[in-house]
């Protein structure tokens, strides 16, 4: 499990970023820590959405169930990264359900509080429309990319999402399935036998090597980003 991020750095990697000290500082106090166990939900896909969350350790996954009972991760959140956003604008529905794959804790916003919030400070609004305007152009431009990606750049793209933290001395650099090899390759949009001959084939060209179940290290990340469209 990963060491616990101190509140006051996940809220200047999140939407609120632009907020300054004094900002930062009274909209932390708004935050409320939540325990999670392997295998607790947060909140079901449908559900009416009031709370929007920072991950500050621990890993969990962002999955929607298929009609036939299966389910299909979307993303997987890990620390500094945040979910729940938009009925957090809204009050809507939650568009996808997560669960937590292992203990983890996450800090949680009240809608509430959020909507006084932004009501005793307005210039917000504009850095907030700023960021969303940036997310949005994001979004467009991955699609882009992914449309255009077989197998091999899929699966590129997908162990670097899955990249612990970056080491900063020049050691190796590993990724960690969280989940099942299949349940990744649904996550990729791939049936199961073309991730495992895509794997294989990064293996054949020296870039990642399996160090145990469900474990890679990544031989050349500069290769792989550039494979995965991030040159």
């Amino acid at each position: 499990m990963t060491p616990e991020v101190p509140l006051t750095e996940l809220i200047a990697g999140s939407p609120f970023a632009h907020l300054g000290p004094e900002g930062s500082r009274i909209l932390a106090a708004l935050f409320r820590p939540k325990r999670l166990e392997r295998g607790a939900v947060v909140f079901l896909e449908g559900e009416t959405g009031s709370s929007f969350f920072i991950v500050a350790d621990g890993c969990l996954k962002a999955f929607r169930r298929l009609p036939d009972g299966r389910e299909i991760t979307v993303f997987v959140i890990k620390p500094r990264e945040f979910f729940g956003f938009l009925p957090l604008l809204d009050g809507g529905p939650r568009p996808l359900s997560v669960e937590a794959l292992e203990p983890s804790t996450i800090q949680e916003l009240d809608r509430a509080a959020f909507l006084r919030f932004i009501h005793d400070n307005p210039t917000f609004c504009t850095h907030l429309m700023a960021y969303l305007a940036g997310r949005l152009r994001g979004c467009l431009d991955q699609l882009t990319v992914v449309g255009q990606q077989g197998a091999i750049e899929r699966t590129a793209r997908g162990l670097l999402a899955l990249v612990e933290k970056r080491p900063s001395d020049g050691s190796s650099t590993y990724a960690q399935l969280p989940f099942t090899q299949e349940e990744f390759a649904r996550t990729l949009h791939l049936a199961p036998e073309n991730l495992s001959r895509a794997l294989g084939k990064l293996r054949r060209q020296g870039l990642i090597e399996r160090v145990g179940k469900g474990r890679f290290r990544l031989l050349k990340p500069e290769a792989l980003l550039g494979l995965a469209g991030n040159p």
